[in-house]
């Protein structure tokens, strides 16, 4: 029972020293094939109503 007593110790971070020496793999450094990205477009205009959106483009991917 002794194992699980760990309140008031020091508990080791096994990737501690890879984030330190900038080696660490985020899922944003992962790249897989035919990945996709997306943005966000937000409006420049307070309280606008979206009349219309081209998706076309999206539309033609594969």
């Amino acid at each position: 029972m002794d194992k699980l007593n760990i309140i008031g110790k020091s508990v080791e971070k096994k990737d501690s020293v890879s984030k330190v020496l900038g080696k660490a793999l985020f899922s944003a450094d992962i790249e897989l094939e035919n990945m996709l990205y997306g943005a966000v477009k937000r409006s420049k205009v307070a309280s606008a109503v979206l009349k219309n959106i081209d998706t076309s483009k999206a539309k033609a991917l594969p």
